[in-house]
């Protein structure tokens, strides 16, 4: 999970706490208003 926000404390916290709620948290990250890049295990395995 990458998160863009206005400070890297900040993207690594909301990134740090979006893996925590699994997959309710792109749609948490989306909620806050802000931008980042989620990998799915699928889309990891056909890699």
């Amino acid at each position: 999970m990458s998160v863009v926000a206005p400070s890297c404390l900040v993207a690594g916290t909301a990134s740090t706490i979006a893996m925590l709620h699994g997959v309710e948290g792109t749609r948490w990250l989306q909620e806050l208003g802000l931008r980042h890049i989620a990998v799915t295990p699928s889309e990891a395995d056909s890699a």
